[in-house]
């Protein structure tokens, strides 16, 4: 009983909060957590409230990803009823409506040290003391959460590992797109971290950790106009445990506007998310 009234309570504080955010855009993914019946109960639910059942997100055990069946069209709407009816069921803890969140790129200012002129061949950040104590990377995979990442780049492509590379937003295997717009800031901070020996590219560049292996993630979209970046908590979880008994370090240069006024921060998937993988990997 008492879990019951905790989802009431759950869906009635999402989608009271949702009714004064006038300018989200709500997607057809859902979060939907259900405490027994494992895997056959979810299906089943999903089918009787016309979702498919995408599976459980990341290594969350009971929380499962849900898509609505044939939108009535492109610009989704908030769904308050329908949360309140899956919330009805008995064995469902949690159902949140994903939306789109806007995100945005975060570049280190240029005293950060990490940038030198091009052509400078100057080390920074003292990182030449930890070279010389033999701590290059090897072993280690890091993945670079953010755009689409030039991953052919001659910087880059010798230390590219497509097994821990994953689209999180289109929810594929990673598609390659030379489309600069898009791919500057995260290939930017992979060739901070994982540009190869100079003698192996073409750009003289060296990577901090250039003996290291880097897989690239995907977890941005862009609105209609192609001006703003966005994600979605659901997104974001998979992409920050995608792979994680396999990745070491999972490189993050995004967060949400900063307007001065607003904070935002990780929603109640990928808190959880990132819990689970403090306590549990």
């Amino acid at each position: 009983m008492a879990t019951k009234q905790h989802c009431v309570f759950v869906c009635a504080a999402f989608f009271t909060l949702a009714t004064h955010i006038a300018t989200a855009n709500y997607t057809a993914d859902w979060a939907v957590e259900i405490n027994e019946g494992g895997e056959g109960m979810a299906h089943t639910i999903a089918r009787l409230y016309g979702f498919r059942n995408l599976g459980k997100i990341g290594g969350l055990e009971n929380v499962y990803h849900f898509e609505k069946i044939s939108p009535l069209n492109d610009t989704q709407r908030a769904e308050s009823d329908l949360g309140r009816h899956l919330c009805s069921e008995p064995s469902v803890v949690l159902a949140e409506q994903q939306f789109q969140e806007e995100r945005e790129v975060k570049s280190l200012p240029s005293s950060s040290g990490i940038h030198q002129p091009e052509g400078s061949h100057n080390f920074s950040v003292s990182i030449e003391r930890a070279w010389n104590q033999s701590l290059s990377g090897c072993n280690v995979s890091v993945a670079v959460v953010d755009d689409l990442i030039e991953v052919n780049h001659t910087d880059l492509r010798s230390n590219f590992a497509p097994n821990i590379s994953y689209d999180a937003f289109h929810r594929m295997g990673l598609v390659y797109e030379r489309e600069q717009r898009y791919t500057k800031q995260g290939t930017t901070c992979s060739r901070i971290i994982a540009s190869s020996s100079p003698m192996a590219n073409e750009s003289c560049v060296l990577g901090i950790a250039y003996k290291s292996n880097f897989g690239a993630l995907r977890i941005f979209g862009y609105d209609k106009e192609n001006t703003k970046r966005y994600a979605t908590d659901i997104t974001e979880a998979i992409a920050l445990s995608y792979k994680r008994e396999i990745i070491d370090i999972y490189s993050n240069c995004w967060g949400a506007p900063d307007t001065g006024a607003d904070v935002s921060g990780p929603k109640t998937i990928t808190r959880r998310i990132l819990a689970d993988g403090v306590t549990e990997v």
